[in-house]
């Protein structure tokens, strides 16, 4: 035979050249793709295959199929499903010791049948050999009888018919015989097969008694106190006949099939096809959050919400069935049902994270610098005092010389150094002093003497009470001839602020911004409350601080202001600001100038955020990179659900008042501001001057420069775009000019708040007067019957239209006011007349027209 290759070999039996290698090298021969294939190695194959084969013939496999899908979520696009497919494959071996067994018997019952087969086999042919003997007989009588016929004359026939029929006889009783002999056989060979097919039926039912006494057994055990219940339901429910299908037989539940007529015998199950109701009551673990609808919280409990209801009752608290309750009372109810509870924080995730952010490192306490925020009234020196300590020119900076964002510098002085915050003194930015206020350690209560205590500063005096921070008082402007000091320290303690020389608690400088008189004081002072409060804070561990203020760069980007509270901010750490998170790319002083690495009460400016955050936000140093993002998007989805609450609530409330709401005018806004601070501080202005009449909506707010997308926004909703502080794109000043778009840009916040101020007293002043739009002189009147009276006018002024409304005055008094019912010229139906034209007016429900009356048409 001719040797063929592993490649043709492969070829013919279909299968791949690799995997025909890896047979041969299992069946302990090495080959290579161009080797030959001899007829021996052939054989040594089909041996190794067969022998593989054999070896799970004696095994079951067991297949399983599990179906998931995982929701995995992304950041601007909707979720994505994976599905999900786990195979399983088991093999169930038999022992060999149950194989010989089985092996066994089956001999042996062929040995029985077999003996059996013979015995039958011997009496057969007993039975045949005396057939055969019978009939020789018969055969031989015939022959003699032939004979003697032969020889035999008609005398002799009566003597051969006596012979035939005793032969006859003899033949009849021989065959009786032999049929007895078999029936005997065949009795006794069917009783011993129905006695071994009562044996076997008796060892099953024995078999299956005692699984199903085992059974029983474990659910006793499993069941113990409700299991007699369950067993008296389950024999009632046995004993039902219903359609000859159940019946009880020896206890045994069988199932009777009576087209067939099959009986297949089934084990005693006293827990399977029956419902039975629970006599104890579940206990369950319920979570609760902050808040909890009591449809939820009957749902978690397994009961119906007038049950919780009830319960709410008796303790005094009243609530439908969609309101939600309180985490307390929540609590109180499903414990007093005898449930155990869990409590759920929102911020569970947050703390979980921030507790593996946390290191092990020993920390290093040292003194830090105060904090220390001047307040004041506007105009009062905030600025220009902080500038005298800076030696800098800021108030020269900002547009009309007061300030507009919280500003945060570092002074080194001889003693020490002093964090100094700046907040505007403008009503606007209460928001803005109350965050500074909360931040600070020291407050300087700036008040002009020129000039006396004014709203901003009661305000500024009820921020430091509320934050619990000693104030030192500046009285500025001591250099004027008109000032007066003492006036201004008596109207400080009609406000609760008394001075250490009144015997009060408050230190009091006078300074003058001007000159400098009083600074070296005003220091001395700041570090001396600073002393008496000892400020510590830890300069080695994770960095922790506050947004004081944040904006968007055109080339660098996100930019936030954070004054650090403890820690050691480094370049290249991943930094969290709310619902933003980034890495640090540089760190700059308030100078201005490039850092490494910051230490605590140190204000400074970071880059590298992925937006811009929201001013008053914590920030913290994060390890993790893939954590801050997990924890901003956790922040962002939240203040999201916030949003969409808020708005429902306020749906909700004003759902009522829809009819209302259709008269009121709303004044559409789009506000881009250079910060984020001064940015909320105006919106919260100019929705506080909504009236009933017209309502301001701030349908979109933004930090960075006015772009394309904010004028398409402002010409498709009909909106004023304002700017503060900002400049125009080029684009979008292309698309303003071609579609004469109406824009503002400010740098002064009160010029921004009077402009819209104005705008709706004039909105609120056009809607209520009317415009009259002609003036008519009667000079003849006309009777018609369809119409009544008609008067031929002249119009004077202005153009009458058909669908305007007249008053008529005589003598400057008006005498009646309706509608044009009919307007003509020269026998002719027109739409409008123009000034110096002649025409006939009918006034519907009029007739009492004069010469020389004046008719005037208004248009709402």
């Amino acid at each position: 035979m001719i040797n063929v290759t592993i490649n043709s070999f492969a070829e013919k039996m279909q299968i791949p050249v690799k995997r025909l290698i890896q047979k041969f090298a299992d069946a302990g021969i090495k080959k290579t793709p161009l080797d030959t294939i001899s007829k021996e190695e052939k054989k040594i194959l089909l041996a190794y295959i067969n022998r593989k084969s054999n070896i799970f013939k004696n095994k079951l496999s067991l297949k399983k199929k599990i179906h998931s899908t995982l929701n995995i979520s992304r950041i601007g696009e909707p979720n994505k499903l994976i599905h999900v497919e786990i195979r399983k494959k088991k093999y169930l071996k038999c022992d060999i010791s149950l194989i010989t067994k089985n092996k066994q018997n089956k001999l042996n019952n062929l040995k029985s049948s077999e003996s059996l087969c013979i015995s039958d086999i011997e009496s057969k042919q007993k039975i045949k050999n005396v057939c055969l003997d019978q009939k020789k007989m018969s055969v031989k009588i015939n022959q003699n009888k032939n004979e003697k016929s032969v020889h035999c004359s008609a005398k002799h026939i009566p003597k051969k018919e006596q012979s035939y029929s005793d032969n006859f006889n003899i033949n009849k009783s021989q065959k009786s015989e032999i049929l007895e002999l078999k029936k005997e056989k065949n009795i006794n060979i069917k009783t011993d097969y129905n006695i071994c097919i009562e044996e076997t039926l008796q060892k099953k039912i024995n078999k299956k008694n005692s699984l199903k006494n085992k059974n029983i057994k474990k659910e006793k055990n499993r069941y113990a106190d409700n299991f007699h219940l369950i067993q008296e339901d389950h024999e009632k429910y046995i004993k039902r006949k219903q359609n000859n299908r159940l019946y009880v037989v020896n206890s045994i539940e069988k199932t009777k099939s009576i087209e067939k007529k099959i009986c297949n015998k089934t084990t005693l199950s006293t827990l399977s096809h029956s419902f039975n109701k629970p006599t104890k009551k579940f206990l369950r673990n319920i979570t609760i959050g902050k808040k909890i609808s009591i449809s939820e919280l009957a749902s978690k409990m397994a009961i119906k919400s007038s049950q919780i209801i009830k319960n709410m009752i008796k303790l005094g608290v009243f609530n439908s069935i969609n309101d939600n309750i309180e985490q307390d009372v929540a609590q109180l109810i499903a414990e007093d049902m005898g449930h155990r509870v869990k409590l759920i924080r929102e911020n569970a995730l947050e703390e979980s994270l921030m507790l593996l952010n946390n290191g092990n490192d020993t920390p290093k306490i040292l003194p830090r610098a105060p904090i220390v925020t001047v307040m004041g009234h506007v105009d009062h020196g905030k600025t220009s005092l902080l500038d005298y300590i800076r030696t800098s020119t800021v108030s020269l900076k900002e547009a009309g010389g007061i300030t507009q964002h919280i500003g945060a510098y570092l002074v080194k002085t001889k003693n020490g150094n002093i964090t100094f915050l700046d907040t505007p003194g403008h009503a606007a930015f209460t928001a803005m002093r109350a965050r500074g206020a909360k931040i600070t350690d020291i407050v300087i209560l700036v008040v002009a003497a020129d000039d006396s205590v004014m709203p901003q500063t009661i305000e500024a005096i009820q921020h430091a009470k509320n934050a619990q921070v000693p104030i030192i008082i500046a009285i500025n402007k001591i250099d004027k001839n008109t000032a007066d000091p003492l006036k201004v320290k008596k109207e400080l303690i009609q406000h609760g602020i008394v001075p250490e020389e009144y015997g009060g608690e408050n230190q009091c400088v006078l300074v003058s911004a001007k000159t400098g008189k009083g600074i070296d004081l005003l220091l001395e002072a700041i570090l001396l409350q600073a002393e008496i409060l000892e400020l510590k804070a830890d300069h080695s561990g994770t960095a922790h601080g506050v947004v004081i203020e944040s904006r968007l760069d055109k080339g660098k980007g996100p930019i936030a202001t954070i004054l650090i509270n403890s820690g050691k901010l480094n370049r290249g750490d991943t930094i969290l600001c709310g619902c933003e998170y980034g890495r640090i790319r540089a760190i700059k002083d308030s100078y201005g100038k490039s850092i490494s690495s910051v230490g605590p009460s140190i204000p400074v400016e970071i880059l590298g955020l992925s937006g811009v955050p929201i001013a008053g936000d914590t920030t913290t140093v994060l390890k993790n990179e893939k954590k801050a993002r997990e924890i901003a998007i956790y922040r962002q989805n939240k203040l999201r659900e916030n949003k969409l609450k808020n708005n429902k609530i306020k749906h909700t409330q004003n759902s009522f008042f829809n009819s209302k709401l259709t008269d009121k005018k709303i004044y559409n806004i789009i506000l881009k501001s250079d910060v984020q601070g001064t940015l909320q501080a105006i919106s919260d202005s100019l929705k506080n001057l909504s009236s009933d009449k017209i309502k301001v909506k701030i349908i979109g707010a933004g930090v960075g420069s006015i772009t394309e997308t904010d004028v398409t926004l402002s010409k498709a909703s009909n909106a004023i775009l304002i700017g503060f502080n900002v400049r125009v794109d080029i684009l979008a000043t292309k698309i303003i000019e071609s579609e004469n778009l109406n824009i503002k840009l400010f740098s002064i916040i009160y010029e921004l708040i009077n402009y819209v101020k104005n705008k709706i007293n004039l909105e609120n002043s056009i809607k209520s007067c009317k415009k009259v739009n002609s003036i008519l002189e009667v000079k003849h009147i006309f009777q018609l019957p369809k119409y009544g009276t008609i008067a031929g006018c002249i119009v004077k002024e202005g153009i009458i239209k058909k669908n305007h409304k007249v008053k008529i005055l005589r003598n400057n008094i008006l005498i009646y006011q309706s509608k044009i019912c009919s307007l003509r010229r020269f026998k002719e139906d027109v739409n409008e007349v123009k000034t110096g034209i002649e025409c006939g007016i009918g006034v519907k429900n009029f007739n009492e027209f004069n010469l020389l009356d004046v008719i005037e048409s208004i248009e709402e």
